[in-house]
């Protein structure tokens, strides 16, 4: 080829005997939901062949690119306010596989560093510091809401003595059986609800609720889903009343109008989606940044009045737990002391001290032992989600975390809330006691 290259330098055309690499381009709108920082994130996308990643990789750094890996792009999804997989996607068994896996390598962390160096989560009342309890939460939102008891359990102060705006004197509206079948099975296939709340729509369909108790959970355990009717969400959002703030796009809502907040709209809602997990987006109003799998709570009116009256006041604060397993395991670690020194005196080996330590391998000091159970009213402020990834936010320049929230606390949340102080929350961090106000988003 370069025998037939008469002046040195001089471009050669090799014509149809040209290699050529084959790419795929892919371009990428960016951020698309909700009304601010739209567009955030776009790009193109560059798809190689196998074995041309050097070929590709080094001359693009020269270029100027930045180079990113898992957790970067973890970032850029929370950034984008889009799930991030397979973080963020609990109904599939991908979601569940990681999040166990996950569950498993930060609890022997934990073990490895010394008691006086690691947090006690049962004094903070945090029951599952490494995970989201996504079913056992959305069960207990459901058995609670059918009988209207969300009364919290835990010592401390006590928010709401019962539900304002699902009280007992509002009972759903039975329909025909038929009718309720056919809705039934429709729901099944779809697993969409029935849209039917446009503003003006007079004939709703309120479900009775089927009665459930606490012992009921495992035997009727289904599984947790994620709400992803687009109807339904923007509805959510209109009731949430996200603020505004720059780099917003108006969109027009002229056939969407949110409707009213009615008592058989939230039963009917309740009823026909009752374990139904909503993707939120979480800003804290003051300082704090959220962590995984912070707790997000609804407060109380005391807390709206304190904050509103009180500029310097951030949030009020979790009573300090009592931790029901201390004793235990220093009484079987005196026991095994014990039996140690008895087995070596005696000759025996180490038999008896064995027996011991295998009596409760699951005590753990500074964790729940057990399976979770009333993780929605264990603190002093009801929880209705959890954060699945958050951070301080460069983009923003506040605390921001992205998590689900129960469907039906959510309702019930919106529905007990004065008009003008709806979509306010309280977040918690696994490790602290410290609760901090923030604003629920919900970006369609």
């Amino acid at each position: 080829m370069k025998s037939k290259l008469l002046v040195p330098g001089s471009q050669l055309n090799l014509g149809p005997r040209e290699s050529k690499i084959p790419i795929l381009l892919v371009q990428q709108p960016g951020k698309r939901a909700g009304k601010e920082h739209i567009g955030w994130g776009s790009g193109w996308d560059i798809l190689i062949p196998k074995g041309w990643g050097m070929a590709f990789w080094i001359p693009l750094i020269y270029r100027g690119i930045r180079v990113g890996g898992l957790q970067e792009g973890a970032k850029h999804s929370q950034y984008q306010g889009i799930p991030c997989f397979p973080d963020d996607f609990p109904d599939c068994p991908a979601g569940t596989r990681h999040c166990e896996e996950t569950e498993k390598e930060l609890v022997e962390k934990y073990k490895r560093y010394p008691p006086a160096k690691r947090p006690n989560y049962v004094h903070y009342g945090t029951m599952t510091p490494f995970r989201c309890p996504w079913q056992r939460l959305v069960e207990e939102w459901e058995v609670k809401t059918n009988a209207n008891d969300v009364t919290p359990t835990a010592s401390g102060k006590d928010p709401e003595a019962k539900s304002e705006g699902l009280n007992s004197s509002m009972k759903p509206i039975g329909v025909n059986e038929a009718e309720v079948c056919k809705q039934s099975s429709d729901e099944e296939k779809t697993l969409e609800p029935k849209e039917e709340m446009e503003q003006g729509s007079g004939n709703i369909t309120v479900l009775e609720p089927k009665t459930l108790s606490i012992e009921d959970i495992s035997a009727e355990s289904g599984h947790a889903s994620i709400l992803r009717s687009r109807k339904m969400l923007r509805q959510l959002s209109a009731w949430c009343q996200p603020t505004s703030s720059c780099g917003q796009r108006v969109k027009p809502f002229a056939r969407s109008l949110p409707g009213q907040m009615t008592t058989d709209v939230v039963n009917s809602i309740v009823c026909s989606l009752p374990r139904f997990l909503v993707w939120a987006r979480v800003s804290l109003l003051k300082k704090g940044s959220p962590d995984a799998n912070a707790m997000i709570c609804i407060p109380s009116n005391e807390d709206l009045q304190l904050i509103a009256s009180d500029a310097k006041n951030c949030a009020p604060q979790e009573p300090k737990h009592r931790d029901p397993f201390k004793r235990q395991i220093k009484t079987l670690k005196d026991k095994k002391k014990k039996a140690l020194s008895e087995d070596l005196e005696s000759g025996s080996g180490v038999q008896d001290s064995q027996l011991v330590s295998n009596r409760r391998k699951d005590l753990i000091l500074g964790l729940w032992p057990d399976q979770p159970k009333d993780v929605m009213s264990h603190c002093s402020r009801l929880t209705i989600g959890y954060v699945s990834h958050g951070d301080f936010s460069l983009n923003v320049g506040c605390g921001e975390g992205l998590g689900f929230v129960s469907l039906s606390g959510l309702l019930h949340m919106l529905s007990s809330q004065p008009a003008e102080k709806r979509g306010f929350v309280l977040v918690r961090n696994p490790a602290s006691l410290q609760y901090r106000l923030a604003k629920l988003n919900i970006e369609v």
